[in-house]
């Protein structure tokens, strides 16, 4: 019993050793307008943003930030969990070949290691989904500021307006 009880949990081992990894990574990068801050009565060729344009610009920044922090924490916590399962997964292979499959104590105790993986590895697995679909619209945040508002000049007296919230 002993014997067939150890070879279908190395069976199941095998099928639960290998976590994926995050599927998708949100780049490191703050975002800002970084377009021209010119002067007050500064002629431009191309199109200026207004103080409307430039105070939604500025709010969008922020909360892209505030929401790149949140990801970011996410991803350390996924990152955490990655070494847990790696580090319990080299002692699992480093005691799988010590296990006296005679003596119900040492199955237990690879047992025990084996179930400890497979549930981190399932909670892992249960939280990628989320971390994805918030990396995605992290993303697609960023795409839509960039266009919007990322390399569009502005007046300084607005921004600092603006920064004042007037």
């Amino acid at each position: 019993m002993l014997v067939g009880r150890r070879a279908l949990l190395l069976g199941l081992f095998g099928v639960i050793a290998f976590a994926p990894p995050v599927e998708s990574e949100a780049r490191r990068r703050r975002v800002s307008i970084g377009g021209r801050g010119l002067a007050a009565g500064t002629r431009h060729s191309g199109p200026v943003m207004t103080r409307e344009q430039l105070r939604q610009c500025v709010t969008e920044q922020n909360q892209i930030n505030e929401q790149e922090d949140a990801v970011e924490q996410l991803q350390s916590s996924l990152q955490t969990d990655e070494v847990k399962i790696n580090v319990l997964e080299d002692r699992i292979k480093a005691m799988e070949s010590r296990v006296d499959v005679y003596s119900q104590q040492s199955v237990d105790g690879f047992n025990s290691l084996v179930n400890e993986h497979w549930r981190l590895v399932v909670d892992y697995n249960s939280r990628l989904p989320t971390v994805n679909a918030r990396v995605d619209a992290l993303n697609a945040a960023v795409e839509i500021f960039n266009v919007r508002c990322a390399e569009r000049a502005y007046y300084k007296h607005d921004m600092a307006a603006v920064l004042g919230g007037r």
